[in-house]
């Protein structure tokens, strides 16, 4: 591994390889203390870098250490070859500040993402006509934009199999808004796993803030629920976020990380590959209240080390975290460059096609940076 660094005499934090981690330029703050705070201001993703050095034209990157397993490295190089480099503002920014490190990657590697995940989340609204339409609308409106970004639909349960034959020829998924835990049996008004598998769904949606806060749902059950459908070979969306007092006490992290918990027990390392996590402050969900994009990036980046501290970095490194909480077409491009937000679990602005489809745009060119 080839690596230069622009640096003063001290240890480096780098990056080891993990699949689908990002590889991009970043800044990573340094003192003599040789300490580096894994959820600081390391610096946002900001591209890559081609490099002419010695009449070579090479491919170059760096790592964003908040989507990487890290190690320590001592370095005493400093970068060479500075003409021809092609640098964005961001970038050469984060080289003013004298902290970057450079990895050269083959010329036709491809760089690993997280894809971009975005859910529209239709709760008790539409009638079976509407819901169709608004399916129609949605798959005409997205386009290629579907190539770059995975988008779900969860529509009412009694429009399930009406909307699956509008998104199967569109190549969106089918998502229920929530499942009962138990195979069957005497649970009146209750949906089984097998039943939504039987109508085409294949994600479900676990915890809603709005079954916990509304309709009492304990984090126990909620568990079932994800074991459930994990069980039943649906992949998972699993909500979780504080309410408005818990923010203003300063335990968002401590609330997200113990619904994170609870709701992944038994959840095993392999298994999380089925599953995505929403960060939805409920203080924000239907509001029009929106957590600024560094509140939520850093909210999501206090989950991300929580999920390496549940299983490990490879897994922390590739789980998607959508966020949620009035999300819209004209904040979702700002809320989907922080480095660590994969999309957004979308509520009222996902029943409209022309506010859902321009989200959607806007996480599907988030995969382009």
């Amino acid at each position: 591994m080839l690596v230069y660094r622009h640096t003063l005499k001290t240890q480096v934090l780098i990056a080891s390889f993990c699949p689908r981690s990002i590889l991009a330029i970043t800044n990573m703050p340094i003192d003599d203390g040789h300490h580096i705070d894994p959820v600081g201001p390391l610096g946002r993703v900001c591209g890559m870098a081609d490099i002419a050095e010695q009449g070579k034209n090479e491919r170059y990157a760096a790592f964003d250490t908040r989507k990487m397993g890290c190690g320590y490295l001592p370095m005493e190089q400093v970068i060479i070859g500075m003409k021809g480099l092609s640098w964005s503002g961001d970038i050469l920014f984060a080289m003013l500040r004298g902290s970057i490190f450079l990895h050269q990657i083959p010329g036709d590697a491809v760089m690993a993402l997280r894809t971009p995940y975005v859910g529209g989340n239709w709760k008790m609204n539409t009638d079976s006509a509407s819901a169709v339409a608004l399916a129609e609308a949605i798959v005409s409106g997205s386009g290629d934009a579907l190539n770059r970004c995975q988008v779900v639909i969860c529509p009412p349960f009694p429009y399930l199999g009406a909307v699956n034959q509008v998104l199967g020829v569109g190549g969106l998924l089918l998502g229920a808004q929530d499942v009962y835990h138990e195979e069957k049996g005497a649970y009146t008004g209750e949906v089984s796993c097998a039943m939504l598998r039987d109508v085409g769904a294949g994600v479900v949606l676990c915890g809603h803030s709005e079954r916990r806060h509304v309709l009492g749902e304990s984090d126990v059950l909620i568990n079932a629920k994800v074991l459930a459908a994990l069980a039943a070979d649906l992949d998972v969306i699993l909500c979780i976020g504080e309410k408005i007092e818990q923010r203003e006490a300063g335990q968002t992290d401590a609330v997200n990380a113990g619904q994170l918990a609870y709701g992944l027990a038994g959840v095993s390392a392999a298994d999380m590959a089925r599953i995505t996590i929403a960060y939805e402050p409920v203080w924000a969900i239907g509001t029009g209240k929106t957590a600024t994009p560094d509140d939520a990036q850093n909210a999501h980046a206090a989950i991300r080390t929580m999920l390496a501290y549940l299983y490990d970095d490879a897994v922390a490194q590739q789980t998607r975290i959508q966020y949620g909480g009035s999300v819209k077409p004209g904040n979702a491009a700002e809320l989907f460059s922080q480095s660590d937000i994969d999309g957004g679990l979308i509520g009222g602005a996902s029943l409209k096609a022309e506010d859902f489809v321009p989200i959607i745009q806007a996480a599907a060119e988030s995969a382009s940076h």
